[in-house]
This record gives structure tokens, sequence and C-alpha cells, in this order.
């Protein structure tokens, strides 16, 4: 994961993951527990994967502050790096999914299937079911963006991390360079028994790593749940439609935007090189 071309990889294999939705919608088996939309995989986590995805990083991200030592600047930047995917993850499938619908759907009286009696007089879905009636639209799914949105960003911040926990470095590494071979030895200050030992890298906790691994499952999990969506969720049409937004907002913000010297910046800005 500390591979800068981990992100874009990881994207173009849930690309692949949502290409490959009608194969696993045919392949799917009615009589498994992952069938119910009540199982508890879906109960417990796939309603809240925001929630979760920010608790586990922000339980990663406090257990990491002794290794980092991050700036102020890197703090702010990261909480306001959440508070954008928090807000995308709220509201782009409510504003881009209505608008969809809106745009796509039409008015039918209950109990008329299609090619019955077209309800002109209410062109969207407000007036329409306020009056009794069916609206039929086409919506996104948004079990199949909450999972592509939540795993990319949770990628790119864990995988920011993933470099200091691959690679630690000497604590406080000269900036002189090497010795010169002709320069006097510095004075000793007591007998060499006495010389203080020389400081050992730092290195991250059982604690620390634990963490870490739980961070990449719950990438994992949500891989595994967006098959489960893709199999037994929505139409293909509509999942693809979800991951299309989620993917779009990793993109716009985490690949163009936070490039930028007036955005949050991407995840690891200000913390210390390994």
């Amino acid at each position: 994961m500390a591979s800068p071309l981990f992100p874009r990889a990881h994207a173009l294999a849930l690309a692949l993951l949502v290409g490959l939705g009608p194969t696993l919608k045919a392949r799917a088996d009615p009589h498994s527990l992952l069938a119910s939309p009540h199982n508890l995989l879906e109960t417990r986590l796939l309603r809240s994967a925001g929630g979760w995805t920010a608790l586990l990083l922000l339980a990663l991200a406090v257990a990491a502050l002794p290794l980092c030592r991050p700036t102020a600047g890197a703090v702010g930047r990261a909480a306001a790096r959440w508070a954008v995917g928090a807000a995308l993850g709220r509201g782009a499938p409510c504003w881009l999914g209505d608008a969809l619908d809106a745009a796509t759907g039409r008015c039918w009286a209950r109990g008329v299937i299609h090619g019955g009696t077209l309800l002109l007089p209410y062109s969207d879905p407000q007036s329409c079911r306020s009056h009794g009636h069916r609206w039929e639209g086409f919506g996104v799914s948004p079990q199949a963006f909450a999972l592509v949105h939540c795993g990319l960003g949770l990628a790119e911040e864990v995988g920011a991390l993933g470099v200091l926990l691959r690679s630690p470095s000497p604590i406080a590494p000269s900036l002189m360079g090497p010795p010169s071979p002709m320069a006097p030895p510095p004075p000793s200050v007591g007998p060499p028994w006495q010389e203080e030992p020389i400081e050992e890298p730092k290195r991250p906790g059982t604690a620390l790593s634990l963490l870490f691994l739980l961070n990449v499952a719950l990438i994992l999990l949500w891989h595994f749940l967006l098959a489960v969506t893709l199999t037994y969720r929505h139409d293909w049409p509509r999942n693809a439609a979800g991951a299309a937004i989620g993917w779009a907002s990793w993109a716009i913000t985490y690949r163009c935007w936070y490039r930028y010297p007036w955005s949050p910046g991407p995840p690891g800005l200000g913390l210390p090189a390994p």
C-alpha cells in the first residue's frame, strides 16, 4: 500500500469488480445467507460504512501520532479532508441521485403497469407522490456509492501512513554529511563505558500495527460487500451509477483538487519523510 501506484491500481480493481456485476448476478444463489438484505454484515456495517471508516481511521491516526510527529498544519489538513469526505458521503448520492431520478422518471397511476396512462401533469417526484401516485425513475445505488467512496478514501489515507510504518527512520539524522577523515575526534567527556548509547530508530508498536491491519481488513471487507451488492442488490445500471459517482468523488478530490496549494492537501503532507 506504500507504493505510489497503489491508489490508481486500487481504483482500477474496483472498476473491474463493478464491470463483473452482470456475471455475479447471473451466478447468484437465491438461498444464500447474503441474499437477504437483513443479514448481519449489511445491517451492522453497510448502513454505517462512513462511520466505521472514520472510526478505524481516527484510531489509527491517533495511535500513529508518537511515530509521525505531525505538525499542526498536517493535523488540520487531515481533519479538512475527512470533513470533505463526510460531506460528499452524505450529499453526493442525495443530490445527484435525486437529480437523476427527477430527470429520468415518470409518474404512473398506482396499480398501472408500464404502457398504462401516463400522468403528464405531475413532472416531479414530490407532486406525484403527494397525490398518491407512483414515480419511477433511474436512481443510483447508495450502497455501491458508499462502498466505493469509503474504500478509495480509506486506501489513500492508510497508504500514506503505511510508508512510515514500513520504513522507520532514525531520530534526528545528521544534516552535515559524514565526518572528514582529517577532522580531530570529538573530545571525550568520560570513559568509553559511560558514553550514551546510540538511539535506535522508532518502530511501530503492536497496537499501531494491529490498527493498521484492521484498516486494511476493512478495505477488503468493503470490497466483499461491494461484490455482494452487485450480486443481490438493485440492477446493474443502478449499481454502476452509484459506483461511478463514488469513483468520481475520489478522482475530483484526491487525484485533482488535493494537489493544489489552496486545498487540504494530499495524505502525508506535513509528515516526516521515511
